[in-house]
């Protein structure tokens, strides 16, 4: 699976914790200068989803974002929102990825 990530280099290291084998690729323009892509091997993608809400990644996703907005399909948009809400849910604290965003 491939998703673009629009932060800095510390966002590859908090993928990396999870998904070792991860693979990253800069791709960075003069508009985007902190985006790159992510390519990781994963069986079922929710897995990549969840990760991304819970580690504070989700509006950094492209991937995420498109997913989040695609309302084509109705049953299918309901499913991921309700997916999203309990991973939300599940959440004890705010990400430290997220925390460090804030100082």
């Amino acid at each position: 699976m491939i998703d673009l990530i629009y932060d800095t280099i510390e966002a590859q290291k908090v993928i990396l914790k999870k998904f070792p084998e991860a693979r990253f690729q800069d791709a960075s323009d003069d508009i985007h200068p902190d985006r790159f892509e992510v390519d990781i091997e994963i069986e079922n993608e929710d897995k990549w989803w969840e990760f991304c809400v819970k580690a504070g990644l989700g509006v950094v996703s492209l991937g995420f974002q498109l997913r989040l907005r695609n309302e084509h399909n109705k049953d299918k948009h309901k499913e991921f929102i309700d997916k999203v809400t309990k991973w939300v849910e599940e959440m004890d604290k705010i990400p430290e990825f997220v925390k460090n965003k804030q100082k």
